[in-house]
């Protein structure tokens, strides 16, 4: 039996809320007098960190704000359930759910789109969000980003964008009018998945058309086969984005 099934529910909270402060202190996520906007794609990882995020014991509690939002893409299969899920989850936890409605999805999977219809979706996405932050007045947005996103986004990077790079848990856009935050940053999936699974958080999983067709499902499996054969690897990984020895890398024996 594996650690993250012998773990009681109480205790998977409470691991993964120390992973979350962790996060916060070591990258300053989260600062007294924020407002911050928290994406809730329908998915488990953004139920469960809107959940850990905005409970009572955090050293933030009542010193920010937290205002859930869910940006509905527009696909086919998306309907009002997600939206009254999502809305009467926030309630419990005493938040009015923010819900936009917009047609990114047709725009995405159009036959003469020029991007890939997943880099189109998340860019579209983010800028709904800006634009709702902008308008409420908030001064960061918080995705659901957890460690294994930010290792898988490496080799994206590598493998298709031709660069060294991944996502930042505190990422600066508009010379500082905004951060995206990330405070799942140091929380591993299957971990996410467990505790969102005992607590019934909502879980609304392949909304998307293009879910496990993407490059990143092809990733995701690629390190899944390493790890079978060599456990540890995602963390090996993920250790090293702190441990970066420039004296190895090309860069420098280019001329600026």
């Amino acid at each position: 039996m594996s650690i993250l099934h012998k773990l009681s529910t109480s205790k998977l909270e409470t691991l993964l809320k120390r992973k979350i402060r962790k996060a916060a202190h070591i990258f300053r996520l989260i600062s007294e007098g924020d407002r911050i906007l928290v994406g809730l794609s329908g998915g488990a990882d953004s139920s469960a960190l809107f959940k850990l995020i905005t409970q009572s014991d955090l050293r933030w509690y009542n010193k920010v704000e937290f205002i859930p939002i869910h940006v509905d893409p527009g696909f086919v299969s998306s309907d009002t359930r997600i939206k009254d899920t999502l809305s009467d989850f926030c309630a419990t936890l005493g938040y009015e759910l923010i819900s936009i409605d917009t047609n990114i999805a047709e725009i995405a999977f159009r036959e003469d789109a020029r991007f890939n219809p997943c880099f189109t979706c998340s860019r579209m996405r983010r800028k709904v969000l800006i634009e709702k932050a902008e308008e409420l007045k908030c001064n960061k947005i918080a995705l659901a980003h957890h460690k294994e996103d930010i290792i898988e986004t490496l080799f994206l990077n590598i493998f298709f964008g031709k660069e060294i790079s991944t996502m930042v848990p505190l990422q600066e856009l508009f010379e500082g009018r905004f951060y995206l935050i990330r405070p799942l940053a140091f929380c591993n999936e299957n971990y996410l998945k467990k505790y969102a699974e005992r607590l019934l958080l909502p879980n609304f999983s392949d909304i998307c058309p293009h879910s496990g067709k993407t490059k990143r499902h092809q990733i995701k499996k690629m390190l899944e086969n390493f790890e079978k054969d060599n456990p540890g690897i995602r963390e090996n990984v993920f250790r090293a984005l702190f441990n970066v020895n420039e004296d190895y890398l090309l860069q420098k024996f280019i001329a600026k």
